[in-house]
């Protein structure tokens, strides 16, 4: 009897606890930490050689003929217009230098140089590196007056870009001039400059 009633005693409390357990809280399942995903890196903006620009040049220069030469500084103005087909840039180019070398014992003294030519180049991005060439022409002032020679020149030079509109460059061109004051002798102009351009 005494083992009946345990027996009827468990039953009941298992009985009663049961509905309690069934509808206790359910112990949630944690969720997976999110994923952190960095923000894309945004593209630099390409650099376009593309446009027309204008510029300042300062440097120094050498004319000789057969008979000697001379050197002196050279100052003037500059201008160009190029289009970038991406890997590669072509433009047009002008170029007024003044000069003050002699040659020929001092007695002729080149007064300044003007060009019209193309440029062809690479582009590396913020650096354009180019070859160029064209018309030249030597004003000059002689001892039996003054006169103009035309010719052509030829060179390298490079250029950067500091900020969008602004670059700096250097260039290195010889200007010949085959019959010089029609003596036929050549006058050969080298000069090395520095520049500065603005970009529109």
């Amino acid at each position: 009897m005494k083992i009946l009633a345990t027996s009827l005693a468990a039953a009941l409390l298992a009985s009663a606890t049961m509905p309690a357990l069934a509808g206790g809280p359910v112990m949630a399942v944690p969720e997976p930490a999110p994923i952190m995903v960095a923000p894309p890196i945004a593209a630099a903006p390409g650099v376009d050689w593309t446009g027309l620009s204008a510029g300042v040049t300062l440097g120094y220069g050498n004319g000789a003929v057969p008979s000697g030469g001379g050197s002196g500084m050279i100052y003037g103005v500059r201008g160009a217009y190029d289009y970038d087909f991406g890997g590669w840039v072509l433009g047009a180019t002008a170029s007024y230098d003044m000069t003050n070398f002699t040659y020929g014992g001092g007695a002729n003294n080149v007064n300044a140089i003007g060009r019209l030519g193309v440029r062809g180049g690479v582009d590396l991005g913020r650096a354009l590196v180019y070859a160029t060439g064209g018309a030249a022409w030597a004003m000059q002032t002689t001892a039996v007056g003054d006169s103009t020679e035309m010719g052509w020149f030829a060179g390298l030079g490079t250029e950067y870009q500091l900020t969008h509109t602004w670059t700096v460059g250097g260039e290195l061109l010889t200007n010949r001039f085959t019959d010089n004051l029609g003596s036929g002798d050549e006058l050969n102009a080298v000069t090395l400059g520095i520049n500065a351009n603005y970009r529109f």
